[in-house]
């Protein structure tokens, strides 16, 4: 027992110190994002139901050959409280710090009858960064909200 006990406190006592001083190691993938949106109306900010909401996500890479797959468009109708889920996947990477997915300059672009569109970006970072380097494991959602003002 005591030499059990001996083994543990080493191996936390070493251990810990080697996890944050090893060399860095890597990895990548690719991981699905889920992107939910919602129309409101720019002055009430009431739900806009039956708008068409359009995810454009960029896939960009150092060159060509490494490309993953071309840039997708997405489409899907509000409900009527104004909601809409799109789903895409996208470029992953990790290291001993945590996940990033690269959504890059994606962006949303949401267009209703009566109404001015509205574009934004999925992120206000082009890397969505989370510490636990599981990608498995991330609920990887965004919410975004799209003001659209009346014409």
């Amino acid at each position: 027992m005591k030499l059990f006990r001996r083994a543990f406190w080493t191996i936390l006592v070493l251990g810990i110190p080697y996890a944050v001083l090893a060399p860095n190691y890597i990895g990548c993938g690719a991981a699905w994002v889920t992107v939910h949106v919602r129309a409101l109306e720019a002055t009430t900010r009431q739900p806009i139901p039956a708008a068409t909401v359009t995810l454009v996500s960029e896939r960009r890479a150092k060159t060509p050959d490494m490309r993953v797959s071309a840039p997708t468009v997405l489409s899907a109708q509000t409900d009527n409280t104004g909601h809409a889920t799109l789903k895409d996947m996208f470029g992953a990477g990790f290291d001993k710090w945590g996940t990033s997915i690269y959504v890059g300059a994606s962006s949303l672009h949401c267009e209703a009858e009566g109404y001015s569109s509205a574009e934004a970006r999925i992120a206000p970072s082009p890397r969505l960064r989370f510490r636990d380097f599981l990608i498995y494991k991330q609920r990887s959602t965004v919410e975004v909200s799209l003001l659209l003002a009346r014409q």
